[in-house]
């Protein structure tokens, strides 16, 4: 009787299915949360912020390479999965054709990059350049393996692949930095693995549904990379916006001040679970729908705000206990920036969930328009603010930066809306 009357008032709030999957990925977000905290411990504790920090510059330049040359494949995997416009077969075998082109990238852009590698991510070693270019192949290939699996709507498996990753992630990092104090290398390692066993379960899964990983470029390869461009383009934006910060706190204060600060932002992030897990359910939804209709976007961003202001709160309580038991003393000059970046975490909430509906809706070319207002607000106010306020400056302008991203998106969402209701399908249903 209990869990009836649970079950109810959850649909009150999302369609059945849709409670289910949001349900799925949040709680995978929640339980690799607790993991990513114990592993950030582990490299906090053992590294040192000055280890920590760069850790996370060589993991940010593989991720950034890896969005650049992903080519926005996996944003359009999700959208031609679901709409069943390519099959499970066509979209693996492209995914790995484009894998295989973007790794050639990337050796190009790696091997030039070290050449000049004090001037490209100060403070790096050149080694650890060619460890960031051993994660981007299995970065790429499996976020387009991860996008077919989104669009097919096997979010709850896909979720469960992601905690995998992660745990055994964490317990090799444990194991090498730790126990056989490896320190840098050893947590390389163990991302580098974690990354190729992800990769190993998604391509099992796929290939039931019919997935075949020999490269071929299908007949409507085109139609593919066109979408997926406009997505990319949108993606490559949003990470400069959220990432960006973490590259000019580096280049003005040093990959230590990184360390710090990526605690920080860390933290603040967790205002984002209950949303990303809302929004990765929304896209291949509205995607798979057979008309031109919203997913009650503003309903559900409202009371993910809702959710992420609350959350705010309750952590700006409790973080200088966390930062101090979890990561150490060394790292209590993070709270001040936790501070300025909790409010536009909370601001973004609601755009993250605003955005997804506006790509499953088939229009990722706006998406790409909001992210380039949040940059451009980001990289004048980090030029202007980091080398006066430090990692405090960077919070502050990274806030300013994603209440300018929700006003886009709201004038997008309006927009969009307002054509909607004025289209003469609409009219036809309003009658």
């Amino acid at each position: 009787m209990v869990l009836s009357m649970r079950s109810r008032a959850s649909d009150t709030i999302f369609p059945r299915g849709l409670t289910g999957d949001v349900l799925s990925v949040f709680t995978v977000h929640v339980v690799s949360f607790f993991i990513s905290l114990a592993l950030a411990s582990v490299t906090a504790r053992w590294l040192g912020p000055a280890g920590k920090g760069t850790l996370s510059l060589i993991l940010l330049a593989a991720g950034l390479l890896a969005l650049l040359l992903g080519g926005g494949v996996n944003v359009a995997n999700v959208y031609f999965a679901a709409s069943r416009r390519l099959s499970v077969s066509q979209l693996t075998r492209l995914s790995v054709s484009w894998t295989l082109l973007a790794t050639s990238g990337a050796l190009v852009l790696i091997a030039g990059a070290t050449i000049w590698h004090e001037r490209v991510i100060p403070g790096v070693p050149r080694w650890g350049l060619w460890a960031a270019f051993s994660l981007i192949p299995w970065m790429v290939l499996g976020n387009n393996f991860s996008g077919i699996l989104q669009g097919l709507q096997r979010i709850p498996a896909v979720s469960r692949i992601r905690l995998v990753q992660s745990g055994l992630t964490f317990l090799l990092t444990l194991l090498l930095v730790a126990g056989m104090h490896w320190s840098l290398y050893g947590a390389l390692v163990a991302v580098l693995a974690g990354q190729i066993i992800g990769v190993g379960l998604m391509s099992g899964m796929l290939r039931d549904y019919g997935g075949r990983f020999r490269p071929h470029w299908p007949g409507r390869d085109g139609d593919v990379t066109a979408f997926g461009l406009k997505g990319h383009v949108a993606n490559l934006l949003q990470f400069l916006n959220y990432r960006l910060d973490m590259f000019l706190v580096n280049y003005f204060l040093g990959p230590a001040a990184v360390g710090i600060y990526g605690v920080a932002v860390s933290l603040a992030e967790l205002m984002w679970f209950l949303p990303d897990a809302v929004g990765f359910v929304i896209v291949p939804r509205t995607a798979a729908a057979k008309t031109d209709v919203g997913t009650s976007g503003w309903r559900y961003a409202i009371l993910t705000t809702a959710a992420a202001a609350v959350g705010a709160v309750m952590l700006a309580i409790a973080a200088p206990v966390i930062i101090r038991s979890v990561f150490s003393a060394s790292f209590v000059s993070a709270y001040p920036a936790l501070l300025w970046l909790l409010p536009g975490a909370v601001l973004l909430s609601g755009a993250k969930v605003l955005a997804s509906e506006v790509l499953g809706r088939g229009y990722p070319q706006y998406n790409a328009i909001t992210a380039a207002v949040g940059l451009a607000v980001t990289v004048a106010l980090d030029l202007l603010l980091i080398p006066r306020l430090g990692i405090a400056g960077a919070a502050i302008a990274t806030s300013l930066s994603y209440a300018a991203v929700l006003a886009a998106v709201v004038y997008v969402s309006v927009m969009l809306g307002r054509r909607r209701a004025t289209s003469p399908a609409a009219q036809v249903g309003a009658l």
